[in-house]
């Protein structure tokens, strides 16, 4: 049981799943309160808290993603430094 609370843990800290997610609750906030606005309802409703939920959870799941990316090229440029020197 532990190791399925584990991989749970693991697929739900992803910041590649965070992102998925996050243009899930966009998408369906966003496509609600189009449809409201189609409808003349001029009300703020949960549609709206949604979308701005999945929005914030977007800009934090690309910051995640760009630092791992820039992560692993700066690691890339250490080990093409350290292979690269002529041998003294």
């Amino acid at each position: 049981m532990k190791k399925l609370f584990a991989l749970a843990d693991r697929i739900l800290k992803n910041p590649v799943t965070n992102f998925l997610i996050a243009i899930m609750l966009i998408y369906g906030g966003s496509s609600e309160i189009f449809e409201d606005y189609n409808k003349a309802k001029n009300a703020i409703t949960v549609h709206h808290g949604i979308a701005l939920y999945g929005m914030i959870m977007l800009v934090k799941a690309g910051i995640a993603i760009f630092k791992a990316i820039s992560g692993i090229g700066r690691i890339h440029s250490v080990i093409t430094d350290k292979t690269k020197k002529p041998p003294e």
